[in-house]
Parts: structure tokens; C-alpha cells; sequence
């Protein structure tokens, strides 16, 4: 009876752990939208924390359960319509490459950005807003799309040359066209990243 009491304990232990990892995890990946990671053994220490999160026991149970494919609660995030679209360019290259997402952002890092990326909202026109947007709501939005534009080029290696954010629409049922997109913000010029923020 004893050594059913102990297996339980060790499961519950095993869960949770699985929630704190993936959790700890995403919760670093989330920072990295908007500046830069800290340390280089802080980098390897969250580094190693990832690839625990991909070993196969681990993985498998987290599918099953919900924990790796969840945001919060273990709820889905829906997709978000908002783009931010960089026109980079390698050092050593000349040509430019349209990126539209960090490196980091696959897997369970793609739902914490995406869940970022619904933030772009407050700039929408303002025939287009379901509510009032403050104007410090907008100009800090503005700053960390632009933040987040350029860190989506330093983690290819490369130097932003032009950023946009825009957002999907779906048509209605009665629209001729089938999709269309809103520009929220247009930059050109912006050539280089800064070293330290």
C-alpha cells in the first residue's frame, strides 16, 4: 500500500514538473520577442531546459496531455491575423530575405509569438477597432513592433533593411475578393540593429 502512495506522488511530481518546465520555457521565449537574451550560460542554461522539453518520454507526455500545445490554462491560442514582416539582408550577402518570424518561434514558441503578435491590434485604423485604443497604448505598441522587427533579423545574423506589420482579413460572405491585409505600419531605412538596448 505504501509503494501505491509513493507512485502516486512520484506521477503527480512528474506532471507538474512537465507544467513548470514548459511553462519556464515558454515564459523565456516570450522575452525574447522584445530584447535580447541575457548571458551566455543564462542562453545555455534555458538552452538545455528546451532540449529536456524534447526528449522523448517527456515530449510524448506533454502531447498527450495538452501541456505542449497550449498557452495558460492548457487552452489553444488561436492564430493571430498580425504580421510582422522584416526585408533583411545578411552581412556578407547583398540580396534581401523577407522573414516574417524569430528563428525561436517554431513548436511552442510559435503559439507565445503568435500571442504576441495579437498585441498589434491597438493600431489598427480606428474604423476597424472593436473598442477605444488609448494613444500610450499605440506608440508603445509601435515601439515593441519595431523592437521585435529587429530582433526578428538579429536572430538570422542579418541587418533590417525595411519592417512592416500588417493584418489578414478574411472576406465576409458577401465580399468579391477572397482576402485582403491592412498595413499597420511601413518603415524603410532602418539599416542596422543597435548593439546593446
Amino acid at each position: 500500500m505504501v509503494w501505491v502512495k509513493r507512485l502516486g506522488w512520484v506521477t503527480v511530481a512528474f506532471h507538474v514538473g512537465i507544467v513548470v518546465l514548459y511553462n519556464v520555457v515558454g515564459f523565456h521565449l516570450s522575452t525574447l520577442v522584445v530584447e535580447r537574451a541575457g548571458t551566455a550560460g543564462q542562453s545555455r542554461f534555458f538552452e538545455r531546459l528546451r532540449h529536456l522539453g524534447h526528449v522523448t518520454p517527456i515530449a510524448v507526455y506533454a502531447r498527450y496531455t495538452g501541456i505542449a500545445t497550449g498557452y495558460g490554462f492548457y487552452a489553444p491560442h488561436v492564430a493571430s491575423p498580425y504580421v510582422i514582416e522584416v526585408a533583411a539582408r545578411p552581412a556578407a550577402v547583398g540580396k534581401c530575405d523577407t522573414l516574417t518570424r524569430p528563428e525561436w518561434a517554431r513548436g511552442a514558441g510559435a503559439v507565445r509569438y503568435r500571442a504576441f503578435t495579437s498585441t498589434l491590434r491597438h493600431l489598427l485604423p480606428r474604423e476597424q477597432r472593436l473598442y477605444e485604443t488609448d494613444t500610450l497604448d499605440i506608440r508603445y505598441t509601435r515601439v515593441l513592433a519595431r523592437q521585435a522587427a529587429l530582433g526578428i533579423a538579429q536572430t538570422y545574423g542579418a541587418h533590417a533593411v525595411s519592417w512592416r506589420t500588417y493584418v489578414v482579413g478574411l472576406p465576409r460572405l458577401r465580399a468579391r475578393h477572397t482576402a485582403y491585409a491592412t498595413t499597420l505600419i511601413d518603415e524603410h531605412g532602418t539599416t542596422s540593429i543597435p548593439a546593446e538596448r
